[in-house]
């Protein structure tokens, strides 16, 4: 996006963390299993560091707390960006768990799939998203709490646009959209997420995510930057709503360091006893899930209760005139409000799967496809049935002759070009963040390099090249030692 004429666009800077899980009919493989092949495979892939491979692009895969697979992308300054990385990095597990499969003398079984938390919390996983705020400087707001509580119900409401959906036992909660053997959320972490969302947090008492997560971490220099984490979201498939997604926050986000939204707040009454404190978005953020159409409770404005696509309606309005409002819109901003409207206009419906949405929404496309399914059969789906029918939605597996489901429904759904996209971007680091210099060190590979994380490369006899400001593609002792690796390289090459 372009910088609508402030130095905003310059802070414009965000990341995700994409979780993902194995499934293995035969109960064969495990994530240690997965993450040793990859480390196997570092030396064709990127740069090992302990656990942790920093690869072309800038990114990181790893193991996470939980010792789930997960991927980082490198940092992006646009949804599209984010999107392509986010797949690069899905499609990359997906090759290491086909190594895997050769390396077990089967044919390919294992599947990777972009987790999303079902009901029990046991699956696992979501989407993470990392902001880079500005910190002590260029922001109208004295506190960083005051941009979390501006982004709280658009944050909680987001969900019925980008829910990704998910499976759950009937027996678990009712559910809007149901078969006879099986309920249907439309928001997955919005099960998951259960105490302290909305609040800034390190940490919760019983190990819950809260939705934000308000972090000073050495990703950055600290005096001008601080780091926000948005947990309360799901592990998309189609590109359309990841690129939504992403860039609907940047703008929000960047309305948010402004002061340029009027928050409505969601109110939850305590319950008899607890020791919670009213307004907790949690509640909110579980009940829409199981019902897109609920009325939730706000504490202020002319109306007691709203639906979630009222609320919505209501940021989209803020975030039209404050896009209109700038001397020369950004095309793409303008672009965003129109898919936004189109959007909202598709849940102005009285179907409960609304249909006009297919295709456009994650939830909306899968629990078509469980009822299709369903009237193919003629017979209900059973749990096992209809949770396979997810599994295959999210799941990364290459067969011969043919691609994984989500790259499939990608190019169904107007991405022709995904596949190269995606090849490039898995060894590509953007252009314009400090991602590019990372990842064309990692390229080079020197033998002697190691990749200390997101900012810094330990060189021996230079000690640590720093890359302190996220902004800057590469710094100029970054820049001379690559220029030195290259001729290096060109000499091998050459015999020399």
């Amino acid at each position: 996006m372009s910088s609508m004429g402030s130095t905003f666009e310059s802070y414009r800077l965000g990341g995700t963390e994409v979780e993902h899980d194995v499934f293995d009919p035969q109960g064969r493989v495990d994530r240690n299993a997965l993450l040793r092949v990859l480390m196997a495979l570092a030396d064709r892939w990127g740069v090992r560091n302990g656990s942790r491979l920093i690869d072309e692009a800038g990114g990181l895969d790893y193991a996470d707390v939980s010792n789930k697979a997960e991927h980082g992308t490198p940092e992006f300054t646009n949804g599209r960006a984010g999107m392509l990385y986010e797949k690069a990095g899905s499609v990359r597990w997906a090759i290491v768990a086909h190594y895997l499969d050769v390396a077990m003398g089967r044919p390919p079984t294992t599947w990777i799939l972009k987790t999303n938390t079902n009901y029990n919390g046991d699956s696992g996983g979501g989407n993470h998203l990392n902001f880079l705020m500005p910190g002590r400087s260029d922001t109208s707001l004295s506190d960083r709490s005051a941009a979390i509580e501006m982004l709280k119900t658009f944050v909680v409401t987001l969900e019925l646009l980008v829910g990704a959906g998910v499976v759950i036992p009937r027996s678990r909660a009712k559910t809007r959209i149901q078969g006879e053997n099986y309920g249907f959320a439309i928001g997955a972490r919005g099960l998951h997420v259960v105490r302290y969302a909305g609040v800034a947090n390190t940490s919760t008492a019983d190990g819950n995510k809260p939705v934000f997560m308000d972090r000073y971490e050495p990703l950055a220099d600290l005096d001008r930057f601080w780091r926000m984490m948005i947990s309360g979201l799901d592990s998309n498939i189609l590109p359309s709503v990841i690129v939504f997604k992403l860039d609907v926050l940047f703008l929000m986000a960047e309305m948010a360091i402004r002061g340029a939204i009027t928050p409505i707040q969601l109110y939850e009454p305590v319950p008899l006893g607890s020791t919670e404190t009213p307004g907790n978005v949690c509640r909110s953020m579980r009940k829409l899930s199981c019902d897109w159409k609920l009325h939730l409770s706000v504490a202020e404005g002319p109306a007691r209760e709203m639906t979630a696509r009222e609320i919505q309606l209501q940021y989209f309005g803020q975030a039209d005139k404050y896009v209109h409002s700038q001397p020369e819109p950004d095309p793409d901003q303008l672009a965003l409000l129109d898919q936004w409207r189109r959007l909202l206009d598709g849940f102005d419906t009285d179907e409960d799967i609304p249909m006009d949405c297919f295709g456009l929404s994650d939830w909306v496309t899968k629990a078509a496809r469980l009822k299709r399914r369903e009237e193919k059969a003629g017979r209900p789906l059973t749990y096992d049935e209809a949770e396979r029918i997810q599994f295959d939605y999210h799941g990364y597996r290459f067969r011969a002759g043919q691609r994984c489901t989500p790259l499939r429904l990608a190019l169904r759904y107007g991405y022709p070009g995904i596949w190269r996209d995606i090849v490039r971007a898995g060894s590509t680091p953007p252009q314009d963040t400090r991602a590019w210099g990372r990842g064309q060190a990692v390229k080079l590979r020197p033998t002697d390099l190691n990749a200390d994380g997101w900012v810094s490369m330990k060189v021996p006899g230079m000690g640590a090249i720093r890359m302190d400001d996220p902004r800057v593609p590469v710094t100029e002792a970054l820049r001379r030692q690559l220029l030195i690796w290259t001729r290096q390289a060109l000499e091998r090459q050459n015999g020399g």
